[in-house]
């Protein structure tokens, strides 16, 4: 990664951390050193879904001084049924990005009135299908 990075400079790489089960348990100080590593080449650390699953406040408040940015994912709240707890959630995790002076991007932005809805809480970086599907270069 440290290469590509290198490879496609000024485009900056952002790696995205999900949660996946694994069968190696890596420490707290490990983690961090990668994060640093990564940084320290140049490529930005985000971790993804926060709000859900594993990824609370409690499990990954440690890594915030050492991350770039959080991803909010609108499609997880809505496949589990807790669309009415998207707006205090998301009011939650922006007051976490800003007093950390990191980025929040919202994924799952799937029409018109996410993103006024976005533009309403004043949170720019956005990702979904309402902004076009991903697709190969021509």
């Amino acid at each position: 990664m440290i290469k590509t990075q290198k490879e496609i400079s000024p485009v900056t790489l952002a790696i995205e951390i999900i949660e996946e089960p694994v069968q190696t348990n890596y420490s707290f100080e490990q983690i961090i050193q990668q994060f640093n590593f990564y940084r320290q080449h140049g490529a930005l650390i985000t971790l993804d879904d926060v709000g859900t699953g594993i990824n609370t406040l409690e499990n990954i408040q440690g890594f915030l001084p050492y991350i770039f940015g959080l991803k909010f994912p609108l499609q997880n709240f809505r496949a589990e049924g807790r669309q009415e707890q998207i707006i205090t959630e998301l009011a939650t995790w922006k007051k976490i990005a800003d007093t950390n002076n990191i980025s929040l991007v919202v994924e799952g932005v799937e029409n018109e009135a996410d993103d006024q809805f976005l533009d309403n809480l004043e949170i720019s970086y956005r990702q979904g299908y309402h902004y076009g599907k991903p697709r190969l270069f021509e």
